[in-house]
């Protein structure tokens, strides 16, 4: 049993994240969403939060597992699965770059192979940072998140005024 691994920070999960795993989801018999803590980045949400929005966004599907990473580097995770691939979805060419750097380090780190899977049009352009660019200037954003983290999202404007 091949499981795919798909880690991202997800802050926060937007539908093109969301269309990626169910894709995944028809695609292996295991998913796990790897929700990490990237040390170059500074987070909007909660570590916790951005876990807790993910979890509910993929509710449905019975075959997605999701964890959260705080301090491991996602090849040593996924050391601990058999058979395990890394997953990146891609939006352009920018994207194919720099992922493919980085599986050839998990490659080399790990042995772990990693698929590609492109972007549907629609989410070409469609990122965690736009959406919190839209968020921050209350500007409408929830046609790009699944609908089941709208209350999470509000819930953060209520914090930060």
């Amino acid at each position: 049993m091949t499981i795919a691994i798909y880690s991202g920070s997800f802050d926060p999960i937007t539908l093109g994240h969301l269309d990626i795993i169910q894709r995944a989801s028809q695609l292996f018999a295991k998913v796990i969403v790897v929700v990490t803590q990237n040390r170059n980045k500074s987070s909007w949400l909660s570590l916790e939060k951005r876990k807790n929005c993910v979890e509910k966004s993929v509710a449905s599907f019975s075959n997605v597992q999701v964890i959260q990473n705080k301090d491991q580097l996602a090849v040593d995770i996924a050391k601990e699965y058999p058979n395990a691939v890394f997953l990146r979805g891609i939006r352009s060419m920018n994207d194919f770059e720099n992922e493919w750097t980085l599986s050839q380090w998990n490659q080399e780190l790990g042995g772990v192979d990693t698929l590609f899977l492109p972007a549907k049009k629609e989410y070409l352009t469609l990122s965690s940072t736009y959406v919190r660019e839209l968020f921050s200037y209350g500007t409408q954003y929830q046609s790009y998140v699944p609908k089941e983290i709208w209350t999470e999202l509000e819930a953060e404007r209520g914090k930060n005024g």
